[in-house]
């Protein structure tokens, strides 16, 4: 039904303290995006992407709200979608996922989503040089998990 994606963007909006809230919002987004192009460019348009970044950033700690938003953002750029990379990295998404990975380097899930999110942000992208920084961060960051995991052991 029309105007769902509005309604769930507006309700992170208006609870954006609530983890449950933000949780199961992220979920219903990264549902919506999965297999529709017509739903991410909704969901952009309504200001989803940077709703997720803003939860991403609120609820830090919490793996669920994290793996969720991450599925949101991986879905945005199925198909190569460059407006919608664009519109993750100019809302501060890069910098929230490299910040999830490093600070849930135990979860292995939730490791293979960020990555994912990475990766997608720099597939088809035409700007050589956010390309460059978005592998630039990934591969930091990397270096970074790979190094709290050696000296947590």
């Amino acid at each position: 039904k029309e105007g769902g994606i509005e309604a769930v963007v507006l309700a992170m909006r208006q609870h954006e303290g609530l983890a449950a809230v933000q949780e199961r919002a992220c979920g219903a987004l990264a549902n919506l995006a999965c297999n529709s192009n017509a739903n991410r460019i909704a969901i952009a348009k309504a200001g989803g992407i940077e709703a997720v970044v803003t939860a991403m950033r609120q609820h830090k700690g919490l793996v669920g709200v994290q793996e969720k938003a991450c599925a949101v953002l991986r879905n945005m750029t199925t198909s190569n979608s460059n407006a919608n990379q664009i519109a993750i990295a100019e809302a501060g998404g890069i910098d929230a996922v490299v910040s999830v990975m490093q600070r849930h380097a135990g979860s292995a899930d939730l490791q293979e989503l960020a990555c994912e999110v990475l990766d997608d942000l720099t597939d088809g992208y035409s700007d050589y040089g956010n390309r460059v920084a978005v592998q630039s961060i990934l591969g930091l960051a990397v270096i970074t998990i790979f190094a709290t995991g050696a000296a947590a052991a």
